[in-house]
């Protein structure tokens, strides 16, 4: 397990004796292939505000249930970047009904030759959590995929019965999603740098209603020399 009741204790400890009040928790986690994955438990809220004796015994208490109970099987699913956010109640209790989750696929330099087949991968093994996603976000540059963002609103109860259910894939919806990844590379092909965020309603991705967003990038280089020399002789005006 990634996070050890250790450092749990650690920081609620740390809570209590700056008399921080926990309005939300973020919890990161850093997938590498070396064995050397690691995770961020980061609790942020207002300083100054006494807390009942009881109350950092709660906030301990639902960090470890959160931990053990649903974020370190999230981990084990995707197996790539992941960050979470989860708002607390007055009585330190984490409301997991309710994770805002961001998946991040990166795509290194050795998969990007195959990246379509990487992708699928992917999107076959976090199929099983469509049902709380609710935007995909793709990132590309000069018509490579770049990074892959998946938006979910999660219930926290429900992951320990949906990773039993890792192994059915629903094949039907797997098709509609790398279809719209066909699209994607389609009309990626021809743009520089470029943004897909794309609405995923009812378990499908919608491109029919994405946004976009293209950037272009200048700089001096890029100027005609007539451009050039004009900002030379303004910068030579300035500075007499």
């Amino acid at each position: 397990m990634i996070l050890s009741i250790e450092k749990i204790e650690e920081l609620v400890n740390g809570l209590k004796q700056n008399d921080i009040a926990v309005s939300e928790v973020m919890m990161e986690y850093s997938h590498r292939e070396d064995q050397n994955s690691f995770a961020l438990l980061k609790p942020r809220g207002p300083k100054g505000i006494s807390s009942r004796d009881d109350y950092y015994e709660n906030v301990f208490n639902e960090m470890d249930y959160a931990n053990n109970y649903w974020f370190h099987l999230l981990t084990n699913l995707v197996r790539t970047d992941l960050s979470l956010k989860v708002n607390t109640l007055a009585t330190g209790e984490i409301d997991h009904s309710r994770i805002s989750a961001r998946i991040n696929i990166g795509i290194d330099k050795r998969k990007k030759e195959e990246w379509y087949g990487f992708i699928y991968n992917e999107f076959s093994r976090l199929l099983v959590l469509s049902k709380f996603a609710n935007q995909v976000t793709f990132v590309g540059h000069r018509g490579t995929l770049c990074n892959v963002y998946l938006d979910l609103e999660i219930n926290g109860y429900e992951i320990p019965k949906l990773v039993n259910e890792t192994e059915k894939v629903n094949q039907q919806l797997l098709d509609q999603w790398t279809g719209v990844l066909n699209h994607v590379k389609h009309w990626a092909d021809k743009e520089q740098y470029y943004t897909y965020e794309i609405p995923i309603i009812c378990e499908k991705m919608r491109f029919d209603i994405a946004n976009q967003m293209l950037q272009v990038k200048s700089s001096k280089n890029d100027l005609l020399p007539e451009e050039k020399l004009l900002n030379r002789e303004t910068k030579e005006l300035v500075n007499r």
